[in-house]
């Protein structure tokens, strides 16, 4: 099923609100990684603007999973292969469970 089409007007502060309870630890990164496919506004984020909102990853260890996975600075989650999401799912689950 295809995510619903919106507009960037109105996917801007769901973006926001998003990243913000990701800081908060109001949301886990695995659950907006599992959205990522049917939810437009959590596949256009940036893979590194998503890493940068979980508190547990700095711009070092952002940079070197980036690396590590072949990712350029302008992927977004919506295209990240399965194996990618796999990795990326279980090194944001990592570093969650270290600041709990």
């Amino acid at each position: 099923m295809d995510p619903v089409p919106i507009s960037v007007e109105s996917a801007a502060p769901t973006r926001g609100s998003l990243l913000t309870a990701l800081r908060r630890g109001e949301l886990q990164g695995a659950q907006l990684i599992a959205r990522a496919d049917s939810d437009a506004s959590v596949g256009d984020l940036y893979v590194r603007e998503f890493l940068s909102a979980i508190p547990a990853f700095t711009a070092a260890n952002s940079s070197t999973l980036m690396k590590r996975l072949g990712l350029a600075e302008t992927r977004r989650l919506r295209s990240l292969t399965r194996r990618q999401q796999s990795v990326l799912t279980a090194a944001v689950s990592a570093a969650e469970s270290l600041t709990r």
